[in-house]
């Protein structure tokens, strides 16, 4: 055995008094040596039946990332990576804690695997920042990709002014005008609103250079404040169709009719 061996061999053992176990009714609660983020231990708790032991995360995971304000919503990317993580490390989950059932044999594994489980979903929490414009955009894209939209970005259109007006998203829908649509994102309601003034003036350049097509915008939702809340009835009066991110499917059903 080479040195550097011996010193993993002695590091490998000395883990084992690292870990803690105490007892809880029938059950019983690992402590281990990993850290959440707020410095406190990971603990798993198993429940032993037969020959099978359900191991769970005892709803700290899924209670880390609402604290964080985070909330997995479906067809998000978040919830796309939390979905995956789990169904690579054998792991499910219910609406407040991972679960992992495991044959008794298997338990050392399984342990492993939920300890990654949690550590994976608190990543989650480093996507939370708040996205640019740019990058929603990109989201915006790659989503209309995913459902199949024909389209084309930046786009510029001639004002009846003469200005040169580029649109993000041109959106080609069978036996439709062409749908031109904004993808707006603002971190505060007073750009919101200079947002929505910008866009609405636009459509108007465009419209009155008798340009055949129909108008959309769609809003980023994904911010901590609803900056769009005193903004959507003004662009819903102007704008033909008006969606948030959150809903974007909604507005995909009004834009192609389905």
């Amino acid at each position: 055995m080479t040195e550097c061996a011996k010193i993993l061999s002695r590091f490998v053992t000395s883990l084992e008094s690292q870990y803690s176990v105490r007892s809880e009714d029938d059950d019983c609660i690992l402590v281990t040596p990993f850290l959440n983020p707020d410095n406190d231990p990971i603990e798993l708790k198993v429940h032993v039946s037969g020959d099978e032991a359900t191991i769970s995360d005892l709803g700290e995971s899924i209670g880390f990332l609402y604290l964080h304000g985070i909330d997995l919503k479906p067809a998000s990317r978040q919830r796309w990576f939390f979905d995956t993580t789990l169904r690579r490390l054998g792991v499910r989950s219910t609406e407040s804690e991972l679960l992992s059932t495991v044959p008794l044999a298997e338990l050392s594994d399984g342990l492993l695997r939920m300890t990654e489980a949690i550590r994976s979903t608190q990543h989650i929490i480093m996507t939370a920042k708040s996205r640019t414009a740019l990058a929603f955009g990109d989201d915006v894209d790659e989503w209309l990709q995913e459902a199949g939209i024909e389209r084309r970005r930046g786009v510029d259109y001639a004002g009846i002014s003469g200005r040169r007006y580029v649109v993000d998203f041109t959106l080609e829908v069978p036996k439709q005008p062409p749908e031109l649509m904004y993808a707006l994102h603002s971190e505060t309601p007073g750009y919101a609103g200079v947002l929505a003034n910008k866009v609405i003036v636009n459509f108007l350049e465009i419209r009155d250079a008798r340009t055949k097509f129909r108008s959309a915008a769609l809003l980023d939702d994904s911010v901590d404040e609803d900056v769009w809340h005193s903004i959507m009835p003004i662009l819903r009066r102007r704008v033909d169709h008006v969606g948030t991110w959150e809903n974007r499917e909604g507005l995909l059903g009004e834009i192609t009719g389905h």
